[in-house]
């Protein structure tokens, strides 16, 4: 640093040279200061690298999750309580970020405002999110990041209440993405805002296989009176399986996968995981599919005798055509369940009723097949899925063999509720597939609401 007797000199900048390091992480520090014992007009090269930054981002009361090694530089200018970080270039794994914050520590509650882009972001660098050990990271795993009790869905506390005491919006844009199963993300969007500790994401978007995901959330840390809380909302739209799965470099058994999917999701839960938020939520779901077909995967959601049970037959590497896929759960407390679940095939319609269990991660579900010509062939079975997430079990009526004509369809069982048909049209677009067959075939009594435009958001029922 400048001698002791030019600290009071403010004709000449003030000049700084520092480095150190806190655990794993090095700092270095090179510039000016115009006032030093004011800290105003600085003019500061900051450059950092190493391993655990995490950590370190605790020890100052800011929430991170388990990062890669990081290297990164800025400038940092300002003073009288404003402050920017310009020239902001850093990379951590084979991610990069590039940009510029502003911060103004003048009103009762900091303000921060940044503007970030980034050329590559790898999401094998952010496994620390949901509890597992980042790619290209010298650290060892994060503590409860292998769970021994078999269950599915991880339980690693979310940091709910180290939100910092500052107001910030944050818009970020990659773009190219690179996703550890290689699915073609073409590019995220995220716009964020912490504000009173309430934490708004609006939206993250995902761009991907001629579709794209929104995720939005307001989340609400611990208060004197009540747990975290978070309201969360997922919309995908018109997402093509085949550019998502057929490449060469994906499973043998992914590449015939095909079709045109869309949902949403709406919830409102409280926690402090994963776990715990998916076991309390309430809301509303649904998953809607057109002109699919999958092969092999079939065997890896279920035995063959179940397939072939329900009419869904493997012949060889022959795809197995979905004409149709609707489906909606009701969700209260962690338990989902099916209030329209139809499939329709070349040669059979499916139904399934029951739920899934996120509280102790069980389901109970009844799958009916219905056969749309009579054959000896065609008889068909109804399957029985109990067990676990973890270990689903099977179970055949073999004593209950069914064989329906088509006509026996026209029951109703077939037909989604018409206010369902908007949201379908949504997720998969104008003249899809399913809101055709379903549309013309509606009962007397129950018209059809008319296609296009934005769908009306689900009713919770």
């Amino acid at each position: 640093m400048g001698g002791l007797g030019t600290l009071r000199d403010t004709s000449q900048p003030y000049p700084v040279k520092l480095s150190g390091a806190l655990d794993q992480l090095k700092l270095a520090v090179d510039g000016t200061l115009a006032e030093p014992l004011d800290f105003n007009g600085l003019n500061l090269r900051l450059s950092l690298g190493g391993a655990k930054l995490a950590e370190v981002a605790e020890m100052l009361g800011v929430p991170l999750p388990p990062l890669p090694d990081v290297r990164g530089t800025a400038v940092l200018t300002g003073g009288e309580g404003k402050w920017a970080l310009e020239a902001l270039s850093l990379k951590t794994g084979k991610s990069d970020l590039e940009g510029g914050i502003a911060i103004d520590t003048n009103s009762m509650v900091p303000q921060l405002k940044a503007d970030l882009t980034s050329s590559e972001i790898d999401l094998a660098d952010f496994k620390g999110l949901y509890g597992a050990k980042p790619a290209h990271s010298s650290a060892p795993p994060p503590p409860g990041a292998k769970d021994a009790s078999g269950r599915v869905l991880p339980n690693t506390a979310i940091a709910v209440h180290k939100l910092p005491g500052v107001n910030a919006d944050l818009s970020f844009d990659a773009h190219r993405v690179l996703s550890p199963s290689g699915l073609p993300i073409e590019g995220v969007s995220l716009g964020l805002a912490l504000k009173n500790g309430e934490l708004t994401v609006q939206p993250l978007r995902f761009v991907t296989a001629q579709g794209h995901v929104d995720l939005s959330f307001h989340f609400t840390p611990y208060t004197q009176d009540s747990p975290p809380k978070m309201h969360a909302e997922v919309d995908v739209q018109h997402v093509d399986l085949h550019r998502l799965f057929g490449r060469q470099d994906m499973p043998a058994m992914l590449q015939q996968t095909a079709g045109t999917v869309g949902g949403f999701i709406k919830i409102d839960t409280t926690g402090v995981s994963t776990r715990e938020f998916l076991a309390q939520m309430d809301g509303d779901a649904g998953f809607f599919m057109e002109n699919g077909q999958v092969s092999q995967l079939l065997e890896q959601l279920a035995p063959i005798d179940a397939l072939g049970a329900l009419g869904v037959y493997l012949r060889g590497d022959k795809p197995t055509q979905i004409n149709c896929l609707v489906s909606r759960f009701d969700i209260k407390t962690g338990v989902a369940t099916a209030t329209t679940f139809l499939v329709d095939t070349d040669q059979d319609v499916i139904t399934a009723s029951g739920n899934l269990n996120f509280a102790d991660e069980t389901q109970v579900l009844d799958l009916r097949p219905y056969n749309k010509s009579i054959t000896v062939v065609s008889l068909r079975t109804p399957v029985d899925v109990r067990g676990t997430f973890a270990k689903p079990a099977y179970h055949l009526e073999t004593g209950n063999l069914i064989a329906r004509l088509g006509a026996a369809i026209g029951l109703g069982v077939a037909f989604p509720p018409a206010a369902l048909l908007p949201l379908i049209d949504t997720g998969l677009g104008d003249d899809n597939a399913c809101s055709r067959a379903y549309a013309a075939q509606q009962p007397p009594g129950n018209p059809t609401p008319k296609s296009g435009g934005s769908a009306p958001p689900p009713q919770r029922r």
